[in-house]
């Protein structure tokens, strides 16, 4: 089969790989290619250069199909499925990367009858209510969601909360309506022997108000931990200022590729997601895949993964909690050593590339029979 995945608006290659992304992007269509299950995979986004990343991938079967220089990304959001018609001629399915693909994928799909995918890392609808966005805003990401999941022959959501959500909310049939996790290789993010550092607690992630990193410094506020940030975003400056007046100890490591994060994790005691609301955390997968103990908060998404005090430990959002959570765990090396050794057993059963790459298949059979 042949897949044309559509970007978000205005989401591009380039941006995949300046924060680090690219590497476990491409991994999953490379591994459909190489395992027989896609003959062709066209990336549709908004870079004007992102030919150039082809030179990155690891099979020509992916292509990756630039957005023309002189089109402004709204109007080529509607435009694509015109412009680009030659490639969705040559497809089976359209793809999503997010719903806020929506209407570029809806409109292909139907103009050039395709089998549709709707798939969402996170529910726009419910990140926009979460994130206090406009009542407009919020109307429009629920129609389009709604136009999308009602067309489409098959949808993909992170996390069984997401799919309770779609499904109720939408009134959309279950059955058409698949649970793909976020997937971790396993064979290269697992525990290393290395030499942790003892008073240090590791975040990865973007630094945006979702992630609760303000209500994490104060958490650490009169412990002795240094809290290492890897990752961007707009909150920076605020933690930078927080952490001063608070006297924590806070380093900013700033974006790294996910193909470093391999080495870098197994360096630390433990790793933390304070985290107000949350899709599928692939940090979260990655930090355990490595055998690190994992605090997170009990929010939808993370505590899918997390059983509290079996795999990793669930603590409320709050300063009191948070501090409580990091105080137990990190006084306790024998806990963090087991909570490590489970971690890393409920990636490789249930979250292993291998397996991911079956579900997405499986999805992608049921859509053409659909179609």
């Amino acid at each position: 089969m042949r897949i044309s995945l559509v970007f978000d608006l205005g989401g591009t290659v380039d941006e995949w790989y300046s924060k680090g992304l690219f590497d476990r992007e491409k991994r999953i269509f490379e591994e459909l290619v190489n395992r027989g299950h896609a003959s062709k995979v066209y990336w549709l986004g908004y870079g004007v250069g992102d030919q150039r990343f082809e030179r990155y991938l690891e099979t020509d079967k992916i292509r990756i199909i630039p957005r023309p220089f002189n089109h402004p990304p709204l109007l080529y959001s509607f435009s694509m499925p015109l412009i680009q018609s030659r490639v969705f001629q040559k497809t089976d399915i359209v793809r999503t990367v997010q719903i806020s693909a929506g209407w570029t994928a809806l409109l292909a799909a139907k103009f050039h009858r395709k089998a549709l995918i709707a798939r969402s890392g996170y529910t726009w609808s419910l990140f926009a209510q979460h994130r206090n966005h406009s009542e407009r805003l919020d109307i429009f990401a629920s129609l389009i969601e709604r136009l999308l999941y009602k067309a489409c022959h098959a949808a993909i959501t992170s996390t069984s909360a997401q799919r309770n959500y779609v499904t109720k909310r939408h009134n959309i049939e279950r059955e058409k309506v698949f649970v793909v996790p976020n997937y971790v290789d396993t064979d290269i993010f697992k525990p290393l022997k290395k030499e942790q550092y003892a008073n240090r607690i590791v975040f990865v992630g973007r630094l945006e108000k979702q992630k609760n990193l303000q209500g994490l410094v104060q958490a650490l506020a009169g412990l002795d931990y240094q809290l290492d940030i890897y990752g961007s975003g707009s909150e920076r400056d605020n933690l930078e200022t927080m952490a001063r007046r608070l006297n924590v100890r806070i380093h900013f490591a700033g974006n790294v590729a996910n193909t470093r994060l391999p080495e870098i994790l197994p360096k630390y005691p433990l790793f933390v997601l304070p985290s107000l609301y949350e899709g599928m955390p692939k940090s979260l997968l990655e930090a355990m895949a490595c055998g690190l103990a994992v605090l997170g908060t009990d929010v939808p998404g993370t505590n899918e993964i997390i059983t509290h005090r079996e795999n990793g430990w669930l603590v409320g959002s709050d300063l009191a909690s948070l501090r409580a959570g990091i105080q137990n765990l990190m006084k306790d090396e024998r806990l963090r050593r087991c909570l490590g050794r489970k971690a890393t057993q409920c990636i490789r059963e249930k979250y292993s590339l291998d397996s991911v790459v079956e579900m997405e298949r499986r999805v992608y059979e049921y859509a053409m029979k659909r179609a």
